[in-house]
């Protein structure tokens, strides 16, 4: 038990081991597995190509921002963008060229949201999810107007060629009443 093993410790019967005491060989194996662990727990929920979270890791915080709300009475918002020209780029320029728009893409919501308690997700393909929470109607509209407007205002270069974006963008504000986070997602 753990009170036993507190009681061995005080009484001198045990020991912590410090990091010297335990051989090199096994120190070094202990980090490499903690590494090899930390980046499969990063892959498991983070998109390769942008870094952001992935649609499994939105839900679960979907969940807890839901959690929140009803057990606060706050709202929340959560939306989901899709650019609407990405096949677009991603015929004309290639894989290579739409892998660089949605990095740019998601480079422009992080920073915009940075300063907000906010997610940022790859939903899948062209698709992004924002969850900020704390955020009523005023403020929201206000935000998600000026990532459209930023969108619309971005011009993507690709070998000589330069694109003009726009973006969809579907709302919904969670709040006590919300019942789950399919009606989350559907109704963004």
């Amino acid at each position: 038990s753990v009170e036993g093993l507190a009681t061995m410790i005080h009484l001198g019967q045990a020991r912590l081991l410090e990091e010297s005491d335990i051989p090199v060989t096994e120190r070094a194996s202990y980090r490499m597995l903690q590494n090899m662990h930390n980046q499969l727990i990063h892959q498991a929920m983070h998109d390769d190509l942008t870094g952001l979270i992935n649609r499994k890791e939105f839900s679960r915080e979907l969940k807890l921002a839901l959690e929140v709300a009803k057990r606060n009475d706050s709202i929340n918002l959560c939306a989901y963008l899709d650019l609407d020209q990405f096949k677009v780029i991603n015929n004309t320029g290639g894989h290579v060229a739409g892998d660089k728009l949605l990095v740019t893409i998601a480079r422009m919501l992080k920073d915009k949201l940075s300063t907000f308690d906010a997610k940022v997700a790859r939903l899948g393909g062209d698709e992004f999810g924002l969850l900020v929470n704390d955020c009523g109607s005023e403020v929201g509209a206000a935000l998600t107007k000026e990532i459209i407007d930023s969108i619309k205002a971005l011009r993507f270069e690709w070998e000589g060629d330069v694109f003009s974006l726009t973006a969809s963008m579907g709302l919904y504000y969670m709040h006590k009443d919300t019942d789950s986070v399919a009606t989350i997602m559907s109704s963004a």
